[in-house]
């Protein structure tokens, strides 16, 4: 099996090529054996549909179960500091176990890595958390939508990929968490990393590659 290091590496490589809404996620404890295929959709005013498909390696893991994802968005989302920003106006789930029980939750919290995105899809409690029985298995595919008020014009699903936030293994565009686990260390969470991390990363460089964001 490929290290966490060195399969980031070979998967960031091949997203570059993808489409600016296609990332590849790869587990930061299984590698490639843990991984998830993520299409970002803007409509262009106000709504992100975000596709999920667990493509983990059944014959490796045998079960590993999405219960959650986070990600950065392109804009700040109103708080105290900022009382006129975009809110969340809903938050949807579709071809999971138990749809109703998912939500979002922004920011999302610290996930395994150390990874601190703007927010979340949940199924559980936070995104270092979930339940599996409300997740997706090997082989499924869900979709997730998130309609916000007031989001800034001229947006693309590009603008939401782009946006990375800092953890163990450098920089990534978007996390996915895997629980049910058998082997191991029983859960993980995927990462895909910044485009043009790859050269870096498989150089054994990450640490240039952390930064500061915002």
């Amino acid at each position: 099996m490929l290290s966490p290091l060195r399969a980031l590496a070979a998967l960031a490589i091949v997203s570059l090529a993808l489409p600016a809404s296609a990332l590849t996620v790869v587990g930061q404890n299984y590698g490639s054996d843990v991984t998830a295929e993520v299409d970002l959709l803007w409509n262009g005013s106000d709504t992100l549909t975000i596709t999920i498909e667990n493509t983990a390696n059944a014959a490796a893991v045998t079960t590993a179960v999405v219960t959650g994802f986070a990600f950065n968005l392109p804009f700040d989302l109103a708080d105290d500091d900022n009382p006129g920003g975009p809110t969340i106006m809903s938050f949807s789930a579709s071809g999971t176990l138990d749809d109703a029980s998912w939500e979002a939750q922004a920011p999302a919290g610290n996930a395994p890595g150390g990874y601190l995105f703007d927010i979340s899809g949940i199924s559980g409690p936070n995104i270092a958390g979930g339940n599996p029985n409300d997740g997706f298995g090997i082989g499924a595919t869900a979709t997730f939508t998130i309609v916000f008020s007031g989001a800034p014009g001229g947006l693309t699903a590009g603008d939401f990929q782009s946006e990375t936030s800092d953890g163990a293994n450098g920089p990534s565009a978007f996390g996915v968490r895997f629980q049910s686990i058998p082997t191991g260390a029983g859960s993980d969470f995927a990462l895909v990393p910044a485009p043009g991390a790859a050269v870096l990363l498989a150089s054994g460089l990450p640490l240039l590659l952390r930064r500061r964001r915002r």
